[in-house]
């Protein structure tokens, strides 16, 4: 038995028809589970940009005296954090949870791709080597980034970090004549994150839990 013309065409229409239903099912499922994903994820103090951002030239220099410019970001994830050496409370306290959260990835795949980078917004007291000395004291796997100040404004402007002098410390050392002793530098202490071609994904607000950022970092990666 042979189906006639009609029968045919309405058997292509149902067909055609039963794929874009499909198609759009699909769709659904996937925008509510990317609704899902980036409300997980703004519960947990990240905010993801829509569409990535490539940042435009900087250079810094390493804690071992090598260039580090936003081509040294592509091929890795990369978690940064604008601080410094002679910070007080925020910045020791977030290198701390990076610590722990650097240790608790106990999957090579995703930890030998990741970087942690710390750069300071202090351009007058840290050096390469005060870097060096700061990040190893957290994890030799860390990467110091140290500049003048106009390379730092020029990578800070771009992850959305203020940074400016705001006051004396008390300092009772020998050194208390030198007037820059004991400045304190007022900072945003956000945390960028960049996915493997060197682009801005996400931002994570304060305060910054190593377990949080474990989640955020595993979610942004299936993305």
């Amino acid at each position: 038995m042979t189906l006639s013309q009609n029968a045919k065409i309405g058997l292509v229409v149902f067909v055609v028809f039963d794929a874009l239903l499909a198609i759009a099912l699909v769709s659904l499922y996937l925008a509510r589970s990317e609704r899902e994903l980036l409300t997980e994820l703004r519960e947990i103090g990240v905010t993801v940009y829509p569409q990535p951002m490539q940042l435009s030239e900087f250079e810094l220099t390493d804690q071992f005296g090598n260039p580090f410019t936003e081509e040294n970001l592509s091929g890795y994830w990369s978690i940064l954090f604008l601080g410094y050496t002679n910070c007080p409370d925020i910045c020791p306290l977030t290198m701390a949870e990076l610590k722990q959260f650097y240790q608790r990835l106990d999957d090579p795949e995703i930890k030998d791709d990741l970087r942690i980078v710390l750069v300071s917004v202090d351009a007058e007291r840290d050096t390469p080597e005060t870097m060096a000395n700061y990040v190893n004291s957290f994890n030799r796997e860390f990467i110091g980034l140290s500049g003048d100040y106009d390379s730092i404004s020029k990578l800070a402007s771009q992850v959305f970090v203020a940074h400016s002098v705001a006051g004396k410390m008390p300092d009772h050392s020998e050194h208390a004549d030198d007037a820059d002793a004991g400045y304190l530098i007022e900072h945003s202490s956000h945390l960028t994150i960049f996915n493997e071609a060197g682009q801005l994904q996400a931002i994570v607000r304060q305060p910054v839990r190593d377990r949080d950022l474990l989640r955020a970092y595993r979610l942004l990666r299936e993305k």
